[in-house]
């Protein structure tokens, strides 16, 4: 062999070599989930006590997420639900609640660690085109990304992308399921190697997923998604596995301007760590539940959601426990 060939071989053999290093290094991604974000209130229901009334008293708007944002800021990705415009928008819709809260608001997420929130929501248009217009506009300034009703997102977290989007989802419709699949079809045609979806859905104060949001989670990891988030009943629900990849139904309230007293305070952060070798994500389930309540107080809400232990986490776990969702079922 000339010395030519001999440097091919080894030029070859080295590139080889990294290669397959390259092919089994593992980059792990850790994306946590929380509920319902209300940053403001029904003015019909009055001020006193209200969020924007414990806004005004602790004047910042760090003070909301300040129990949890050790958390967030030690993950990956953080998100959450929006439920509710940022706007100084006076019109409203003709509804029972409509809620709002000032555009300043959005830093509180920043302020606390959240990357992301879905606006896919059925308060999202409380305040018409303007409220909506003018929550992006903040979400934006406060450097918070946002998707749901038609807006992907797409983060890149590590080297890895990670696709995002959500919707309303009040019916298992081929309108739904549709859009569904495109939505998954384009983020992994722009190299997504991970896809969560965000879903509101389900009915209010029930504690167990309805027909149509099981069909539609389960068709949802059918066309591909890696993991799928849910909100709106406002308690929490079950957990599915389904195919091994899991289906989180309703994550409940988090920090909720919706209510002073709610009847149940329960919450939970759902984390969850992925792990991707070279190209290839694992099919690794490496979840935790972190349980919580929506106030650091017992006695009213005052919209500062709290990590719980000892014996109130132990309950809230076995509730969890207790709600899950079995596979076709």
């Amino acid at each position: 062999m000339n010395i030519r060939a001999i440097m091919a071989a080894a030029i070859f053999t080295m590139a080889a070599i990294r290669s397959n290093a390259f092919l089994q290094e593992e980059t792990t991604i850790t994306i946590s989930a929380a509920g319902d974000c209300t940053l403001g209130s029904d003015y019909r229901a009055g001020y006193h006590n209200s969020l924007l009334h414990e806004y005004e008293r602790q004047g910042t708007e760090e003070y909301f997420l300040r129990n949890v944002r050790h958390i967030f800021e030690a993950d990956d990705l953080t998100l959450a639900n929006l439920e509710g415009p940022l706007t100084d928008a006076e019109a409203h819709e003709d509804k029972e609640f409509v809620f709002k809260g000032p555009p300043s608001l959005a830093l509180a997420l920043s302020a606390g660690g959240v990357d992301a929130v879905t606006i896919a929501n059925n308060h999202t248009y409380d305040y018409l085109a303007k409220g909506y217009a003018d929550t992006m506009e903040s979400l934006d300034d406060a450097g918070v990304d946002y998707f749901g009703n038609g807006l992907t997102l797409m983060k890149e977290v590590k080297g890895v992308k990670i696709g995002l989007f959500g919707y309303r989802v009040w019916d298992a419709s081929r309108y739904n399921k549709d859009r569904i699949a495109e939505a998954i079809t384009a983020l992994r045609e722009d190299g997504a190697r991970i896809i969560v979806a965000f879903y509101h859905w389900g009915e209010e104060k029930q504690y167990y997923p309805n027909a149509v949001q099981k069909e539609m989670g389960r068709f949802t990891i059918d066309c591909g998604a890696n993991l799928v988030l849910g909100s709106h009943p406002h308690v929490l629900q079950g957990v599915e596995v389904y195919k091994g990849r899991n289906i989180i139904y309703s994550l409940g309230n988090f920090c909720y301007g919706g209510s002073r007293h709610p009847a149940d305070p329960d919450t939970f952060i759902f984390q969850q760590v992925f792990t991707v070798r070279g190209q290839r994500l694992l099919n690794d389930n490496a979840c935790t539940i972190i349980p919580a309540s929506v106030s650091s107080v017992q006695d009213r809400n005052n919209f500062q959601p709290t990590p719980m232990d000892g014996g109130d986490a132990d309950r809230i776990l076995e509730k969890i426990s207790n709600l899950r969702v079995s596979e076709g079922a």
